[in-house]
């Protein structure tokens, strides 16, 4: 096989770190391409301790012992293992080895490409850690039904490093179809030599690479891809479409069809593993807009969803999701024993109390969560610790949580439009059923420990007064805790024997059980607690009326003060460009928040921080005239090529915004033409708003 190089881009990194950033591509190739979902190795042999002089011999040895990797070829692409064998071999037979002094170091590599549409791309990854090459082979696509055999010499490519003259090179076979470049690989040269050289190149030089599979190590990749496409295509558009909430549809449609996709991977692999005849059932704890459990009910789990606070978009889902407005506070009355799974997306002050929830509702229940907003038990969460985000810090706290309540606490990271994406799944049980009375012990201690560090030194923590349902070999049992302890309320034992109960009305006593004991509505809607029955007596739920943090709130006077104070002190920066039409307009300079927030007396500040978010959140609700960058803070010039952009893409976001953007046109005045020396950069006919008030137009 002869190559071609057709680009090169210049690297101050190491062979070794070259081969890491190698690795990542072999492992992880949809961080660098972002139509993949992920990749499958089907086969994998890493050879560094052979004897082989050249490829040839390393290949006929390892085809000598091909069942595993005909067995996985073929189950990817749906071949017999005949056609599988036969185009492995072709493959292999167009490579001729490269001529080496001293004896290769090989990785071979056959992986399974998962596209995020109906298609996959099966290649051979070839990786002489000698000569640091790495080859690219493939020689199947498959695309909906339809498989495909490759002609290999049209689409393989070659990366090198060249440690002496620092370069990276990208070569292609002598016949690369150019007609068929997004075929098979789905790469152009182009693609290859401006995106992934240049991505390569970056990462040899970083000092630390995460060379593992983080995210979405759980489940089964490719099925997830195939539940997620199912989703998007059934869901997705259409809701985008209707979206009645003041939220981004495009970002919290496409997260909660991800999260969706991740559970219902997770739940059929779970029904898969312990052999279960029926789909789950949950609880959304904190449902926000509704959506997820829309989703989830949709494809057949039975569930609800629980909110302080009723949304628009609720109105669209009724008929379908079981959505229900009132407030969780962790007591007795807040259990759940009748529901397999408790989910925690964006729970806020609720998400330590889940994995809690979740331990004293029965032995069985499991918890999914997606921790955001940081909560401790009864206060804002402050966990101190150098070299590690706050974030960081939460999500050890809230894993803590988990381990502590006796779960198996395992973490993910899903693929969602979110900056917070780590997730925890409390499946599994760290104790046996029967030791129900130490946990509890321990989950009491935690609790306390945790409310007696901060603020709610004073708060009272109420044993738990509730049930402890229990699956052992015997059967069902359920024990029943009070504050002294176990009480004997049946047997001696305090617990129901599965010889007391017939199993057809197990649920019917357990039910009735729960309500006797404990008072819990059967309907889990509660109407008020009473103080003995709440865990934590400083814990508050957060208001029913949601006080908005971004400056809606707060009189115009005042924000256009801020505002113009603001642009007065930018403006002494003298920074002056020539506008098409030949004007001078000085842009200003570029200020830290901390300079700016020195403009302010300190009871403004902090007005504005418990009213409105803040002086940054202020000015980034002023995204026309300032731009708030870093930490920093400039003026926007609205000529610019970068403005125009950032103004297609807001319009581009939001469905039938186009339309109202045009409504909406010279309806506001110009902050420019009103408070700027040179006035608006934009001539009055090609600005949207209205310079002067001659010009201002009813909004309709």
């Amino acid at each position: 096989m002869k190559w071609s190089e057709v680009g090169n881009v210049e690297t101050n990194g190491t062979c070794k770190r070259f081969l890491d950033s190698v690795e990542i591509w072999r492992k992880k190739p949809h961080v660098v391409n972002r139509r993949l979902v992920g990749a499958e190795l089907l086969w994998s042999v890493d050879d560094d301790d052979s004897d082989y002089r050249s490829l040839d011999g390393f290949v006929t040895n390892l085809l000598a012992t091909r069942d595993i990797l005909i067995r996985n070829v073929s189950d990817a692409v749906g071949l017999n293992a005949g056609s599988a064998l036969e185009a492995i071999k072709q493959t292999f037979e167009g490579i001729s080895s490269p001529p080496v002094d001293e004896c290769g170091r090989w990785m071979i590599t056959v992986r399974c490409l998962l596209y995020k549409n109906p298609k996959k791309t099966v290649e051979v990854i070839i990786i002489d850690k000698t000569t640091t090459e790495a080859v690219f082979l493939p020689f199947f696509e498959i695309h909906e039904d339809t498989t495909l055999l490759a002609k290999v010499n049209d689409f393989g490519y070659k990366l090198w490093l060249d440690e002496r003259n620092k370069k990276i090179v990208l070569f292609v076979c002598d016949t690369w179809n150019s007609d068929l470049d997004l075929s098979s690989g789905s790469y152009s040269t182009a693609w290859l030599s401006d995106v992934l050289l240049n991505k390569l190149a970056r990462w040899s030089e970083e000092k630390t690479l995460n060379t593992e599979v983080t995210s979405l190590r759980l489940v089964n990749i490719e099925r997830y891809s195939q539940v997620y496409n199912k989703l998007k295509h059934k869901y997705g558009k259409y809701f985008v479409q209707i979206w009645p909430e003041q939220t981004d549809p495009s970002k919290f449609v496409y997260e909660d069809i991800g999260i969706a996709a991740y559970l219902l991977v997770l739940w059929e692999m779970e029904r898969h593993q312990k052999g279960l005849t029926t789909h789950q059932s949950f609880v959304d704890i904190g449902c926000g807009n509704g959506f997820l459990v829309y989703l989830l009910t949709s494809e057949g789990h039975p569930g609800f969803g629980i909110d302080i606070r009723r949304r628009k978009i609720w109105d669209l889902l009724s008929e379908t999701a079981d959505l229900k407005e009132y407030a969780i506070n962790p007591s007795d009355d807040s259990l759940f024993p009748n529901h397999d799974w408790l989910i925690g997306n964006h729970s806020d002050e609720l998400t330590p109390w889940i994995p809690v929830i979740a331990a004293r509702s029965h032995y069985n229940c499991r918890y999914f969560l997606l921790p955001c907003c940081a909560w401790d038990f009864t206060e804002k969460f402050s966990g101190k610790g150098q070299g590690t985000s706050q974030y960081h810090r939460y999500l050890e706290f809230v894993s803590e949580v988990g381990v502590v309540c006796g779960f198996e606490v395992e973490r993910d990271v899903l693929r969602i439009p979110s900056t917070k994406r780590a997730c925890f799944i409390g499946m599994e049980r760290s104790y046996q059923s029967g030791d129900g009375n130490s946990i509890e012990t321990r989950i009491c201690d935690y609790i306390r420990e945790r409310c007696h560090r901060g603020s709610a030194k004073t708060s009272r923590l109420v044993p738990f007064n509730g049930i402890c349902g229990k699956i052992g070999s015997g059967g069902h049992s359920v024990q029943i805790i009070s504050e002294t302890g176990y009480q004997d309320e049946t047997n001696g034992h305090g617990l129901y024997d599965s010889n007391d109960l017939e199993s057809g009305n197990f649920e019917a006593e357990l039910q009735k059980s729960i309500v006797e004991t404990t008072n819990v509505n059967p309907n889990l809607i509660s109407t008020g607690l009473k103080d003995d029955s709440r865990w934590a007596e400083a814990f508050q739920p957060r208001g029913a009326i949601e006080t908005p943090k971004n400056a809606v709130c707060l009189p115009q006077s005042v924000k256009d003060l801020i505002a113009v104070t603001v642009l007065k002190k930018v403006l002494e920066t003298a920074n002056s460009v020539t506008l098409s039409n030949g004007r001078s307009w000085n842009q200003g300079g570029v200020m830290s928040l901390n300079e700016v927030s020195q403009l302010f007396e300190k009871d403004v500040l902090l007005q504005l921080k418990s009213e409105c978010g803040g002086l940054q959140t202020l000015l980034k609700n002023c995204p026309d005239v300032f731009l708030v960058q870093s930490g920093n803070i400039g003026l926007r010039n609205w000529t610019t090529v970068e403005y125009l952009k950032y103004r297609a893409s807001r319009i581009k976001k939001q469905p039938n915004s186009a339309t109202r953007a045009e409504e909406k046109r010279k309806t506001k005045l110009c902050f420019f033409f009103q408070h700027h020396p040179d006035g608006c950069p934009l001539e009055s006919s090609d600005c949207r708003f209205a310079h002067g008030s001659s010009e201002t137009k009813q909004l309709l």
